[in-house]
Order: structure tokens, then sequence, then C-alpha cells
């Protein structure tokens, strides 16, 4: 695993922010979290190295609407519905 590589969380369930954080944490990954997809758009920069991890249904921008803007980041997309 490449030491600089982040996985960027974005969620609005604190919880399961929480929860990805750690476990993926505790494998060895080193993680950025954010509330929500606004956040992350503002924080976003696109040399960062990683993937997204967005929740797909958040109010206010969607989680398909956060990775649209991030283009240059591979994402995985999830729902807890």
């Amino acid at each position: 695993m490449n030491s600089d590589a982040t996985v960027f969380i974005v969620d609005d369930d604190i919880a399961m922010r929480d929860s990805l954080g750690l476990l993926l944490g505790l494998k060895g990954f080193r993680t950025q979290i954010f509330a929500n997809a606004e956040n992350a758009l503002k924080a976003y920069n696109p040399k960062w190295f990683g993937c997204l991890l967005v929740d797909v249904r958040m109010p206010g921008m969607s989680g398909w609407s956060c990775t649209r803007n991030c283009a240059s980041a591979p994402a995985i997309c999830r729902s807890s519905s």
C-alpha cells in the first residue's frame, strides 16, 4: 500500500463516518473525513492522491454531485438505505 494514498470519506452520518474512519485506519489506510459534500469540495485539491468514499444520499449536495466535481479522484459511492 502506498503510504501517501488517502481515503477521503464524505458522509453526513457521524456514526458511519467514524466507523469507516476507524476501520480503514486500523487496516493501515490514511483517512480524511468530511461531514458533507460542500466541505469536501472546499478542501478538494486535484493533487490529492487516493480515493473518495461517499454517501450517495446526503442533504444538500449529493454524493454523485461531489464525485462529478472531483473528477480526478476515483470514487466509491455507497448508500445506507
